[in-house]
């Protein structure tokens, strides 16, 4: 790609060097998630956990953008007990972002899981999700004995993501500024 540059640092026109480029016909614009379930199926757990196990972030990112948009719910809890936590971190992942599940049992039983990294992304989701019922619960994860930095941390920033001060403040959206919130 050939991009001249005018002089204060924009881009003045791309164009290409080959003169072999053709635009994919209108009918080939499917997104990729959804080229993958047409091309897998909806149901077919084999192919999505050889995308979210995938070496390539992008085909990881893929395989939980096709999870959450074309999966049954009962897929998603199946594979939240996969023995892969890749695959419990993909169905976590996806979960977030999901209507049709039972967000608060699905965190919750997240909090439990032997990974460091899908326990992380609970709490996560439990603090950006306000999901205030599970206050009580997010204190488990320090009953493990060789409890991390990384995973403290979190847990510190969910409780004050929690606090009744900040979620009603939050929720109200009565301050301005972010910087303003009870924190």
């Amino acid at each position: 790609v050939d991009y001249p540059n005018h002089g204060r640092g924009r881009i003045w026109r791309i164009s290409s060097k080959s003169d072999d480029y053709r635009p994919l016909p209108r009918n080939e614009w499917i997104s990729a998630p959804d080229r993958l379930m047409k091309t897998a199926g909806a149901r077919n757990v084999p192919s999505i956990i050889d995308n979210v196990t995938h070496k390539d972030a992008f085909k990881r990112h893929l395989g939980v953008v096709a999870l959450r948009r074309h999966s049954a719910a009962d897929v998603l809890q199946t594979l939240a007990t996969h023995r892969d936590p890749r695959v419990r971190l993909a169905a976590l992942l996806a979960a977030k972002r999901r209507k049709d599940i039972d967000a608060h049992s699905l965190a919750s039983s997240f909090l439990r899981d032997a990974d460091e990294d899908v326990r992380r992304a609970a709490l996560q989701w439990i603090g950006e999700a306000t999901m205030e019922s599970l206050r009580e619960e997010i204190d488990r994860v320090l009953d493990d004995d060789q409890l991390s930095a990384d995973l403290f941390e979190t847990y510190l920033a969910t409780v004050q993501s929690l606090d009744p001060r900040f979620v009603s403040d939050f929720r109200a959206q009565s301050k301005s500024k972010s910087r303003d919130t009870y924190r």
